[in-house]
């Protein structure tokens, strides 16, 4: 479709129901068992990167380790025509406590992703917002993030600077 000055226009279908939690809520919400849940979570962070196989228990666990340190925040909706559950994004806050700046924390963000069906719906900067908030209201001096280099613009117009060079070093399991 042709816009105002001949430019194309892209409209992208607007889920109408996507509600924002924590993945812990959404577990002991029981709103949908733990299968569908995991199955979901797990095909999100497929997209991002390897997602282990895990069972129920194993999920579960994880996941209330995380919580212990922080809150995985989610996005999703219900699709009426598969009758299933879509966690659409997700974004994590890991609270580091810190002796320097008063004991307050340094906030780490970590695996932000959006279905790929959802993208460009802002959806991202939502869950970037709220674990943005939920890092003020904890108390962290700063919060941290690593993102590719295609994406770091995104990232600058939500409040974000480059600062330094990080650095990795990865394990392999045998290690």
């Amino acid at each position: 479709m042709k816009g105002i000055n001949n430019l194309e226009i892209y409209y992208l279908p607007i889920p109408m129901d996507i509600k924002y939690t924590s993945l812990i809520e959404l577990i002991d919400s029981k709103k949908f068992t733990i299968d569908e849940i995991k199955a979901s979570y797990l095909a999100l962070l497929s997209m991002l990167t390897d997602a282990p196989t895990l069972t129920n228990r194993e999920f579960v666990n994880q996941v209330f380790k995380v919580s212990k340190m922080g809150e995985i925040r989610i996005a999703y909706e219900f699709d009426i025509e598969k009758t299933q559950l879509v966690i659409i994004g997700s974004g994590t806050i890991i609270y580091e406590p810190k002796l320097i700046h008063g004991g307050s924390y340094a906030g780490h963000i970590e695996d932000i992703v959006v279905h790929e069906k959802y993208r460009g719906m802002g959806i991202a900067l939502t869950i970037l917002q709220e674990l943005s908030d939920l890092g003020k209201k904890k108390g962290c001096y700063k919060i941290i993030l690593d993102c590719k280099s295609d994406i770091e613009k995104f990232y600058e117009k939500n409040g974000f600077e480059k600062r330094g060079i990080q650095m990795a070093k990865y394990f392999t399991a045998n290690e």
